[in-house]
């Protein structure tokens, strides 16, 4: 969320600070394709209106277009993870999420429901899946009503898991019982994400992350007429005419030809 608004001019025009994400509502907000979706703080009602916006958005700009979501999350509130998961699962768009970091408890729920096969974690990325918490207070019969509630969104939880990783509810709960951190190489054991990106995949990644903290929309597609194509073969690299209609996004398969096979075949998966 912070690379949004960093810099001397906003990426996001009439945000200026982060104290800026709280208020959208009183801020003139103008989203654009070529900022990818990021999920880097904690998951609240203010970050997952914001989210759902982006994702509404690049929809109504196209509906076959992957949309990319980078995921460096502690997690946060189950309904608001909610609300962005059900946008995600709405929209025609396919869509790409990458863990950059941590993506843990919601934050791993978002990243498991990329489309299948566009599922990705950086080598070095933590993934944490657990239960749902949360406490009661009051009346007897009032934390009986609070206790029922976080049982049915243990269950339902538990299903979303099951569906995106294919794999037996069973299984799923007893995973989820207690903290379970994993590697992306540990992860791809009960599918969540596919194994960990390709060194040149993860380069491009970075950069693109990296280049867009002080630079405008306008100024990304000048730099990135000049950038290596990262998904050559090593002693092949040549430069790369990015057009904006491409800048920030994965490559799609028409525009894999040549690319290294280890590379194209994970992309494939």
């Amino acid at each position: 969320m912070e690379l949004l608004v960093r810099g001397t001019r906003p990426l996001l025009h009439g945000i200026r600070g982060l104290s800026q994400i709280r208020t959208l509502h009183r801020a003139p907000v103008n989203f654009s394709p070529l900022i990818p979706i990021v999920v880097e703080q904690t998951i609240d009602d203010s970050l997952a209106s914001l989210v759902i916006a982006q994702l509404l958005f690049l929809q109504s700009e196209s509906n076959k277009k992957p949309i990319h979501m980078y995921i460096n999350s502690p997690g946060g509130s189950v309904t608001s993870g909610l609300a962005i998961y059900d946008t995600m699962q709405y929209i025609l768009n396919p869509i790409c999420t990458w863990c950059v970091g941590q993506a843990a408890s919601m934050g791993s729920l978002l990243l498991a429901a990329g489309t299948n096969g566009m599922r990705h974690s950086l080598p070095n990325s933590r993934i944490m899946i657990h239960q749902p918490s949360g406490g009661a207070r009051g009346q007897a019969t009032d934390i009986a009503i609070q206790a029922e509630e976080i049982l049915k969104l243990k269950k339902q939880i538990n299903e979303i898991y099951a569906k995106h990783t294919r794999q037996p509810l069973s299984l799923i709960e007893s995973v989820m019982e207690r903290d379970r951190y994993m590697s992306p190489t540990e992860a791809q054991a009960i599918t969540l994400p596919p194994s960990p990106l390709p060194a040149l995949l993860a380069s491009l990644c970075i950069f693109w992350m990296l280049l867009r903290e002080s630079e405008t929309p306008v100024h990304l597609e000048m730099k990135t007429k000049a950038v290596l194509n990262p998904l050559r073969a090593p002693g092949e690299h040549q430069a790369a005419d990015i057009s904006q209609e491409r800048i920030g996004l994965a490559p799609t398969m028409p525009e894999l030809e040549g690319a290294h096979p280890v590379a194209l075949e994970r992309i494939k998966a």
